[in-house]
């Protein structure tokens, strides 16, 4: 996942307690469940717009690495073999140094209105949790 649109590991947790919940209910929308975060992430309805969003390019020198347990054959320890570079350990100091403002807007346009009264983690945050809360009850 491109962490410049992450704000927080709050965040993150949110859009992978959904797709836990999507997935246990029978409603996933996607192929497993990590795309399913992916679609959760995204306050969009087009998976493949939600990829383009979210997704590292060529030049991308950061990834924020999300592994659900269970999901997947490999273990934690064979995806991070995968990756080349270095872990940072305190993840939402990670995320909040590498957050970029202009990015996230792109995707949540979030008016200037809600930012004036709170931050752009709390109105992602409330984006993913009602977009969620919108899935799951059709």
């Amino acid at each position: 996942i491109k962490p410049t649109i992450v704000p927080s590991t709050r965040v993150l947790w949110a859009a992978a307690l959904s797709s836990l919940t999507t997935d246990a209910a029978g409603l996933r929308v996607s192929f497993n469940v990590h795309s399913e975060l992916v679609f959760h992430l995204s306050t969009l309805k087009n998976m493949r717009e939600a990829y383009k969003h979210f997704s590292p390019t060529q030049s991308s020198t950061e990834l924020l690495l999300a592994f659900i347990e269970g999901a997947s054959p490999l273990s934690l320890d064979e995806v991070k073999a995968l990756v080349e570079g270095t872990e940072i350990l305190d993840v939402d100091q990670g995320l909040a140094s590498g957050f970029s403002q202009s990015d996230a807007q792109k995707v949540y346009k979030v008016p200037p209105a809600e930012l004036a009264i709170g931050t752009y983690e709390e109105a992602i945050l409330n984006r993913v949790a009602t977009t969620t809360s919108h899935r799951t009850a059709l």
